[in-house]
């Protein structure tokens, strides 16, 4: 989830709104990048590659990078700076080329982007921002100028969405199972914030079965007899994790199926009093293939809405009785 309010144990202390703080910018060249890299540029091969197209920017480039840098306030962060910055650094990023694009890190920048639009809409600012009438029109022409940076969070979320999803194929890091569940986890509440709900669940199922995977995969580690102390611990320590990743799962799986009944009402009830009376099993057919999710049809059978019809046997089927 994302952290919205702070409460600082050091009551003189000027207060900071940590969010605007993941990035850092160099008010000379306008360079923005998440503040690790910006500090250890060498930790990632493909800033150096990154830097290089940076400095051979065209006249184009050149205008966006130069306006959006105008109107960061270091010294002084404010909100509009923060979304400035922000937007500054992922139109960096998406200079690269397609092959060298840094998915996870184009798919975070969407991410936090979104977060500080609901926070603070663009269109809350209505006092005039530089030439423009207020902040949204100013973003207006910088969406124009490109389209990769977003107007507003929704457009930020759906964005994130396939940079993630790239992450996940291609960037090594997610080799490891546990920060793979991680992005499931996120790109579940992301789709299902965006009203994709179907979308929603897939990465849920994809989030139990990578979790139930390492979670058996670890329980292996631990059943060897050669194996060292300290590996087990580390193993159930990551299993223990797991546990916690999967409960909160579950929760999260009783949320969506709610949603979806209550998305698909109408089409389950219309069906279910079309195919009163039919086997079972045909129903459960018609509902997947008008869409209503597994989970759905599950509920439904809990419920009692689906009753599982008796086979008949033998001489008696073969009559039609």
């Amino acid at each position: 989830g994302h952290v919205a309010k702070y409460t600082w144990l050091d009551k003189s202390a000027r207060p900071a709104h940590t969010p605007y703080y993941f990035l850092m910018y160099c008010p000379n060249c306008h360079w923005a990048d998440i503040a690790k890299e910006y500090m250890e540029p060498e930790l990632n091969p493909f800033n150096m590659l990154l830097t290089r197209r940076y400095m051979k920017k065209d006249e184009k480039q050149a205008v966006i990078i130069k306006t959006l840098g105008k109107h960061i306030h270091i010294d002084a962060m404010d909100h509009l700076s923060a979304i400035n910055m922000h937007l500054l650094a992922l139109y960096i990023q998406c200079m690269a080329k397609d092959e060298l694009l840094q998915h996870y890190k184009i798919g975070r920048l969407y991410l936090r982007l979104a977060w500080l639009y609901r926070e603070q809409p663009p269109e809350s600012f209505a006092e005039a921002y530089g030439p423009c009438s207020n902040y949204l029109d100013f973003l207006t022409q910088m969406h124009g100028a490109c389209d990769k940076l977003p107007l507003d969070e929704l457009s930020a979320m759906k964005a994130c969405v396939p940079h993630f999803e790239e992450a996940l194929l291609s960037d090594k890091a997610f080799e490891d199972n546990l920060a793979y569940v991680t992005i499931l986890g996120i790109l579940t509440e992301v789709e299902t914030r965006c009203g994709d709900l179907n979308a929603a669940m897939k990465k849920l199922r994809d989030r139990f079965r990578k979790g139930n995977e390492e979670r058996n995969r670890l329980k292996a580690v631990i059943s060897r007899k050669d194996a060292q102390t300290d590996v087990k611990r580390a193993a159930n320590s990551k299993i223990q994790k797991i546990a916690k990743d999967l409960s909160e799962a579950a929760e999260v799986r009783t949320r969506l199926v709610d949603r979806l009944m209550e998305r698909d009402q109408n089409l389950i009830d219309q069906t279910l009093a079309e195919m009163e009376g039919k086997d079972d099993e045909e129903i459960e057919a018609v509902l997947l293939e008008k869409g209503v999710q597994v989970e759905v049809i599950t509920k439904l059978r809990n419920q009692g809405r689906i009753v599982k019809t008796k086979k008949k046997k033998g001489f008696l089927a073969w009559l039609g009785f």
